[in-house]
């Protein structure tokens, strides 16, 4: 988050298109991206929850 601020203040034009493109939610692309993300995390939950039940023997 540091860096995105110095970048933004620095005036680093890449960064900033950077930025805007990631968080533009009236891109054709941003529900795609973000669903990725959440389906991620969404598989992620049962895994941790079977580790867990295993290290404690459950």
């Amino acid at each position: 988050m540091l860096f995105d601020l110095l970048a933004i203040a620095a005036e680093l034009l890449f960064w900033y298109r950077q930025l805007v493109a990631m968080f533009n939610t009236a891109a054709w692309y941003w529900s795609g991206l973000w669903g990725v993300f959440a389906a991620l995390d969404a598989a992620c939950l049962p895994l941790g929850i079977f580790l867990l039940r295993r290290r404690r023997g459950v």
